[in-house]
């Protein structure tokens, strides 16, 4: 869900042509956006106002197996695994949830099918 935000993020901001590149990454500058829908599914209620700050963002799709090196070189902690839980949308109900123990790894939650590619 992140992700996706990001990416409505950098298309409603003024400016989000490349002003940047660098390792293959986009610079995305920061600012502020109202996301979310009057006439979508009651999970996208109501609109909201965001502010995001500058970041660069991957031309490229990144895999689980490059998300993992990541990982291993940096210790990074992602926001499901500090907080334990990540939303997880239901394709059959057409609605996000909180999922217990979902995370990069395990994005339907623990002892589900691990994905090829993920997004975060």
């Amino acid at each position: 869900m992140r992700r996706l935000i990001l990416i409505f993020v950098c298309m409603a901001l003024s400016g989000c042509e490349k002003e940047s590149t660098k390792n293959n990454f986009i610079y995305i500058p920061g600012g502020t956006v109202d996301a979310g829908s009057y006439r979508g599914l009651p999970s996208e209620r109501p609109v909201r106002r965001h502010s995001v700050e500058s970041f660069y963002m991957s031309e490229h799709p990144i895999t689980v197996g490059q998300f993992r090196e990541f990982i291993t070189a940096t210790n990074y902690i992602t926001e499901a695994e500090r907080f334990g839980n990540s939303g997880v949308f239901s394709f059959s109900e057409q609605r996000w949830y909180m999922q217990d123990n979902a995370n990069w790894e395990y994005p339907a939650g623990p002892k589900k099918t691990k994905p090829e590619m993920i997004t975060l």
